[in-house]
């Protein structure tokens, strides 16, 4: 459960109190403004990356693959042309 902005604001008056300005400052600079589940941590992201990586390399070769059809459709129609004109 994460706290809220008046109980963060309450913690560091108490911080303060016990620890001095500055470290409670310190402290409170290095807790996250959310609660920990809400921080995305380092294998979350690696599969959004490989998730990522799988769909621009699928597009990518979609891309390809129609690119690849129109060019060899412009091949067949020029070489109908010349063999009309």
């Amino acid at each position: 459960m994460s706290a809220t902005a008046a109980q963060r604001f309450e913690l560091h008056q108490e911080l303060q109190k016990i620890l001095g300005v500055d470290m409670a400052h310190t402290l409170m600079d290095h807790l996250p403004p959310v609660g920990w589940n809400d921080l995305a941590r380092k294998r979350d992201v690696e599969i959004v990356e490989r998730r990522l990586n799988a769909a621009i390399g699928g597009g990518l070769a979609f891309a390809l693959a129609i690119l690849a059809i129109q060019v060899q459709t412009l091949f067949m129609v020029s070489e109908l042309v010349s063999k009309v004109g």
